[in-house]
């Protein structure tokens, strides 16, 4: 069978996995409007720690209000997660 998912043998359909994104990438949320006044920052700076039970929300840590949320509208910055592991020496 090869490279093969479970899912595309069931049913013949390869899955979805546009959403997947890497834990601990840095992430921006969106900060409703009802929440912000007008010349109030409109995305917070976090980390994405899960995903959601829903479809295509995250969960994403905030450092600032040490605070875990649920959001739906986020923007991943993957290139920079992980960064300190990724320059460190790999070991044989």
């Amino acid at each position: 069978m090869g490279k093969i998912t479970p899912e595309k043998v069931f049913t013949g359909k390869t899955p979805k996995v546009i959403h997947f994104r890497i834990f601990g990438s840095l992430a921006y949320c969106l900060i409703p409007e009802e929440k912000r006044k007008k010349l109030d920052q409109t995305a917070e700076k976090g980390y994405l720690v899960e995903y959601s039970g829903n479809a295509r929300e995250y969960r994403v840590y905030l450092p600032g209000s040490r605070k875990v949320v649920v959001r739906r509208d986020v923007k991943f910055m993957e290139d920079r997660a992980f960064g300190k592991s990724r320059e460190m020496p790999f070991e044989e």
